[in-house]
């Protein structure tokens, strides 16, 4: 968890989050999104078998047909599989269904918290460990006492996602040793992820 000070969270946020929320209000995400539509009329929406995992995970707590994908981006992506920008996907090529999962929650952090979330993001790749949550037992830890949600990044909430696609998948989790018995856990962790944001202190 990134601990900020109060002087620390006043430069957070009037700093970087503040100049962002107001590039919301005057719809910076939607003038993207009405450019990349025209400017990339092969990306694409979900594939049926796509949207039906998807529905699963994230039930009605996102609007999955705003979900774009882009499977010929080479801009953001040299160094990485994927790129996520707003309700777009940009990669190379088709995605595994996990990492797909673990992108579309990053949609959901924008719906929740606005563009700040792309800050979120760059923070958690700053601060180690950026993608491993603990497993299991903070799965279990996360059940007993909601609030230790906010001990987790961006990055480590999303990986909570894709691991509980493994799961259902019938494979092994990325972090820790849960199985498919342990997957109601991880979906009660989700379905309180759709009533947080995230927490700097």
């Amino acid at each position: 968890m990134l601990q900020l000070n109060k002087y620390g969270v006043f430069l957070v946020h009037y700093i970087f989050e503040l100049p962002l929320r107001i590039l919301d209000v005057f719809g910076l995400p939607e003038i993207f999104n009405f450019f990349q539509r025209k400017l990339k009329p092969s990306s694409r929406e979900l594939y049926e078998f796509e949207s039906k995992l998807a529905q699963q995970i994230f039930a009605s707590s996102l609007d999955l047909s705003q979900v774009r994908i882009d499977e010929s981006n080479h801009v953001g992506t040299q160094w990485q599989i994927c790129l996520c920008v707003f309700y777009y996907i940009n990669c190379k090529g088709m995605l595994q269904l996990p990492i797909l999962i673990h992108e579309i929650v990053h949609i959901l952090q924008y719906e929740q918290d606005g563009s700040p979330y792309a800050f979120r993001n760059m923070i958690a790749h700053l601060v180690p460990p950026t993608y491993d949550y603990g497993g299991l037992g903070t799965i279990q830890a996360i059940v007993e006492s909601p609030n230790k949600v906010h001990d987790l990044n961006y990055e480590q909430r999303a990986d909570i996602y894709s691991d509980y696609c493994l799961l259902l998948l019938g494979k092994r989790p990325e972090w820790g040793s849960a199985t498919l018995q342990d997957a109601v856990q991880y979906y009660k962790v989700i379905k309180l992820q759709t009533k947080v944001k995230a927490s700097f202190c």
